[in-house]
């Protein structure tokens, strides 16, 4: 029978797996019962995509004790499909979040320890080069710690199986009733890394499926003959929003010949926080400030060199007037300021000077004797 949240709470206090600063953090909340109920009410649900959830100690939030307990029922998913597939093992990742790396360790010992074998990325990948790990090395199942475009608070654990999609319901349904059936704190079996990782239980990857993911997506490119024949002019500006795009997208785009890119340099800065957005979704054009100003830069900077390359209209001679497209032609002063080099410019400007005075002498005569 299933133990309402006072009685979940008191187990965890109770717990010797807790560390001394997770005691104090529950014992903290001793007294604070909506608080509790937040954290205890009811467990995170497993579904096709996995869980997700806040970063918070609790049975409703994710933790690194969820992590094991997540993690032993999705072992034992493995193991009853036989020893074909503890063999064939699963591919692990994580994104930029705050914990992922620990929590994605943790994941990867407790598989190592069911006798899972673990392909295991030594730092944070997007999640299509998880999906396509899983058919690369043809494992049966893959796990990515992330959660997404959710607020820096979350973190989540998606999962997915041999076709590198999601888990299909039934096995999703499985692993939520292995996830019943287990104590949080006594029920999962774990290892230490650096022995996983000595003895070849796990196994690290990175450059190597790197190379072979990005070949594949250069393969899909649709036009290369398109792209060069703007290469020239053509300027991105890119924000990974402080995550996982930050090393792939930038060297796809070269390899697909893209010329001028412009990444924006405070949002390439890995940093689980994401510090410059309130959110690192792409949904929300508000992230995108910092993008837009360097677009702008960008194009001010584009129209400067522009103007250097364009030819002189010989009708004005040595100050060599600049021609631009009849829609960014200004009139009056503003004109003179783009069309003319500083200095041509001044000399365009006396030019002009005593020829109006000159015009002004024949038709009044002379300043000195005008008005009397």
């Amino acid at each position: 029978m299933p133990r309402d949240y006072r009685e979940e709470y008191r187990h965890w206090l109770d717990s010797p797996v807790l560390s001394e600063a997770e005691w104090s953090e529950l014992n903290a909340i001793r007294d604070d019962d909506k608080e509790i109920e937040n954290r205890f009410f009811a467990p995170l649900e497993f579904g096709t995509a996995g869980l997700r959830g806040t970063m918070k100690l609790g049975l409703h939030h994710m933790n690194i004790h969820i992590i094991r307990h997540a993690t032993q029922a999705f072992a034992n998913v493995i193991v009853a499909e036989g020893d074909q597939a503890r063999h064939k093992g699963i591919v692990i990742a994580h994104d930029c979040r705050l914990n992922g790396v620990e929590f994605a360790r943790e994941a990867a010992c407790v598989m190592a320890a069911n006798g899972i074998r673990v392909w295991l990325f030594d730092e944070l990948r997007p999640t299509p080069e998880l999906s396509f790990a899983v058919r690369l090395y043809g494992t049966t199942a893959g796990l990515n710690i992330t959660a997404s475009h959710n607020p820096k608070e979350y973190n989540g654990y998606k999962v997915y199986w041999s076709d590198g999609a999601q888990l299909p319901p039934q096995k999703a349904d499985a692993i939520a009733r292995q996830m019943e059936a287990i104590d949080v704190f006594t029920g999962f079996k774990t290892c230490g890394f650096d022995e996983a990782v000595a003895d070849g239980r796990i196994e690290l990857i990175g450059a190597e499926t790197d190379e072979a993911f990005l070949t594949r997506v250069l393969e899909q490119a649709v036009d290369r003959e398109a792209v060069a024949a703007v290469a020239d002019d053509f300027k991105i500006v890119y924000t990974p929003f402080h995550g996982c795009g930050y090393k792939l997208v930038p060297e796809a785009l070269k390899r697909l010949g893209i010329k001028h890119l412009y990444p924006v340099p405070e949002q390439m800065v890995i940093d689980g926080s994401f510090p410059t957005v309130v959110s690192p979704n792409p949904e929300n054009p508000e992230g995108f400030y910092l993008a837009v100003d360097l677009a702008k830069k960008s194009r001010q900077r584009s129209d400067y060199r522009h103007r250097s390359r364009l030819r002189p209209d010989r009708h004005h001679g040595p100050h060599r007037r600049y021609l631009y497209p009849r829609h960014w032609q200004p009139a009056g002063r503003a004109a003179d300021r783009l069309y003319y080099p500083r200095k041509a410019r001044h000399r365009h400007h006396a030019r002009k000077t005593r020829r109006r005075d000159l015009h002004r002498h024949h038709q009044h005569g002379p300043r000195s004797v005008r008005g009397k």
